[in-house]
């Protein structure tokens, strides 16, 4: 895995106020159910469990928000990656799990939103919406079905045409576009920091700076070590997306980790903010090699993406995504890069989110695939409610054995290993080159 960027260095940081302080927890202490990882999944989790009287604890490696869920770039898109829509998650998991899922998935940008009203979390929310455009006709015959797909399940979401999408999205040459109104952006390390305190106020222990060396089964129970002590549990949910390193092998060989950049250039200027996602939706394309953007509080574009194998360094990689900005967007007058950074996001084969029991009691969940912060968020209700009860029905992911996949070690660097082959066959279908206005 390649190294992160300090966390000092990622935009967010600057915008948000400190971490919780951690709880003290005494090495020996019990708890009904441990929670490892302290991001979006993980905080939801313990926060629905401690308000339901479960005593929780949970112990992170660094702060709240540190991994994905503090570098992402806020958006809140209440959906499946682009490759999945209502019907092919039916084909994925049969009817009644599909049904279940989908609309946990199509309610999942109101639970964020909601939450964030109820316990007054800071971070620069706005649910001012989702645009996905579509780079081609073949993609903007898949957003007409897609729609219809989430009516089907009593989601209403906006058909734009390419008109209406150009003047939205301040981008000439798109076919179209969804608009889901319950989406919208936020500050993803504000937002992971408010879920720790809420989760902390709520009754759950909170252990930071405290990586989690060894997991075991000691007299029935858990014991989980850390360099300062152990705790034991009945019940330990592993929610460390893709920085699980060895902690857990059998998990670990079961995703696979990707690397994804970001950049936000300097503040630019009201003519471009009157042209450029002019009501400030954030937006994400159809494309392979996906094209999302977003302005934030102060009037910076966010944007990012994978990197090429072969590159250099991260600068070679914040220069193509700043390039790539500006020949799709009409952006007038100066731009530069001021903040770049990266994080790690976790794909499952099926990119579908799964929850894998690892061992009676032990249990690991991942695979949001980069739509985390909406999906984790109120993923987390649901995976509490079967943490308490024990109760499979109670899920909306399927519970299944961890399942190594194959040639991993090459598998993990093919996205960015094909990435030139997925940018032509995107240029391909656009047709043309993007228009500048």
């Amino acid at each position: 895995m390649m190294k992160l960027v300090p966390l000092e260095d990622v935009f967010w940081f600057t915008r948000t106020a400190k971490a919780p302080s951690p709880c003290s927890v005494e090495s020996g202490a019990a708890a009904e159910v441990a929670v490892i990882g302290a991001g979006y999944l993980g905080l939801s989790t313990a926060l629905h469990l401690s308000e339901a009287g479960v005593k929780t604890v949970v112990m992170e490696a660094n702060a709240p928000g540190h991994g994905a869920s503090g570098r992402n770039s806020g958006f809140v898109v209440p959906a499946f990656v682009s490759a999945l829509g209502p019907g092919r998650v039916r084909q994925l998991l049969g009817d009644d799990r599909a049904e279940q899922l989908c609309r946990l998935a199509a309610n999942s940008g109101n639970a964020v939103f909601n939450l964030i009203r109820e316990k007054r979390i800071e971070c620069d929310a706005e649910q001012s919406g989702w645009l996905q455009p579509a780079h081609g006709s073949a993609s903007a015959d898949l957003l007409k079905r897609r729609r219809e797909e989430w009516a089907d399940i009593g989601k209403n979401v906006d058909l734009l045409d390419s008109d209406e999408t150009a003047a939205l999205t301040g981008a000439a040459g798109y076919r179209g576009a969804l608009l889901d109104r319950s989406g919208g952006q936020l500050n993803p390390l504000g937002f992971a920091r408010g879920l720790a305190k809420a989760a902390k106020d709520g009754g759950a222990g909170i252990l930071t700076e405290s990586p989690v060396t060894g997991i075991d089964r000691l007299g029935g129970r858990w014991r989980i070590r850390w360099p300062r002590g152990h705790l034991y549990a009945d019940r330990v949910l592993v929610a460390t997306n893709a920085m699980d390193g060895a902690l857990v092998p059998r998990f670990s060989r079961s995703i696979l980790p990707l690397v994804v950049w970001q950049i936000a250039t300097s503040p630019l200027d009201s003519e471009n903010r009157a042209t450029i996602l002019p009501r400030r939706q954030c937006s994400s394309d159809t494309r392979r090699d996906i094209f999302a953007y977003r302005w934030t509080p102060d009037g910076r574009l966010l944007t990012g993406g994978l990197g090429a194998a072969g590159f250099a360094s991260p600068e070679a990689i914040y220069r193509k995504l700043l390039r790539r900005l500006r020949s799709i967007l009409p952006i007038t007058g100066p731009c530069k890069v001021e903040f770049g950074w990266n994080g790690a996001i976790s794909i499952t084969p099926d990119l579908l989110p799964r929850l894998y029991a690892i061992d009676k009691g032990l249990y690991a969940a991942v695979g949001c695939c980069g739509r985390g912060l909406a999906l984790s968020t109120a993923l987390g209700e649901n995976l509490a409610a079967f943490l308490r009860s024990g109760d499979e029905g109670e899920l909306c992911v399927p519970l299944s054995l961890p399942a190594p996949i194959p040639g991993r070690s090459l598998a993990r660097h093919l996205p960015a290993l094909l990435l030139p082959w997925s940018r032509l066959r995107d240029s391909v279908e656009c047709g043309r080159p993007p228009k500048i206005n």
